[in-house]
């Protein structure tokens, strides 16, 4: 049937058919193909662009926060029990029921019953960027008052 077709069809009808093909598949291959590939590779190339950005900035940054985070490292680990004992006594209103007690010269254990989660965890988070105090050991059970928790946490500083 498209043989038949075909071969009615004048030799310069034959041709525009052939034309009119040529550019629709060339037209297919720009918008399906090309043009996505080409849009891709420059939101590559612009997020590139702008780690490349970032990774300057946070190299000219590097040597300031460094002089930060020293001048706030503990100096002596004997500091690490009153540190924490200041820290968590000066919100004696968040956590009551807590027991801190010395493991070794670098090490505390904190014991807590019934203390807000939320802020219980922003404490933790400030004693570390302040004072590189880390967590070494966690025990934490959710209690069934919503948001509050009991445990034991062994914090170490390096």
């Amino acid at each position: 049937m498209i043989k038949q077709y075909w071969e009615s069809k004048s030799a310069k009808d034959r041709n525009y058919l052939i034309a009119l093909g040529i550019f629709l598949i060339i037209c297919l291959f720009y918008f399906i193909i090309w043009l996505p590939l080409h849009n891709t590779k420059n939101d590559l190339l612009s997020q590139i662009n702008d780690q490349k950005e970032l990774i300057q900035w946070m190299q000219e940054k590097a040597p300031l926060l460094s002089q930060k985070s020293s001048n706030n490292a503990i100096e002596k680990p004997k500091e690490i029990f009153s540190i924490i004992e200041k820290s968590f006594k000066s919100q004696e209103n968040l956590f009551p029921k807590l027991v801190i007690s010395r493991n070794a010269e670098n090490r505390v254990t904190v014991t807590f019953n019934n203390v807000p989660f939320d802020a219980f965890i922003k404490q933790l988070i400030l004693l570390k960027n302040k004072y590189q105090i880390d967590i070494e050991e966690a025990q934490i059970t959710k209690l069934e008052q919503a948001g509050f928790v009991e445990g034991r946490v062994v914090l170490e500083s390096h």
